[in-house]
């Protein structure tokens, strides 16, 4: 099983990929992107994902900023 972990910043977004099959996971992948370079987090994650051979089972994204009525704004 694949998890894809991310945290979500105004300045950088990181993400990695990690096999879960295993203890510990074991990282597959891994990069940091500039967050306002992109219009929102799915491109960001379509670039990430795009370049890798399998897909998640379970995405987990810290955000940084308020939610409210379930939207979150980036600080």
């Amino acid at each position: 099983m694949h998890i894809l972990a991310g945290d979500i910043g105004g300045t950088s977004t990181r993400l990695a990929l990690f096999d879960a099959t295993g203890t510990p996971p074991r990282l597959l992948a891994r990069a940091t992107y500039p967050s306002q370079a992109f219009p929102g987090i799915e491109p960001i994650l379509a670039d990430f994902l795009g370049a890798q051979p399998t897909r998640p089972a379970a995405i987990a994204l810290g955000v940084a900023g308020p939610v409210r009525e379930s939207v979150c704004r980036t600080t």
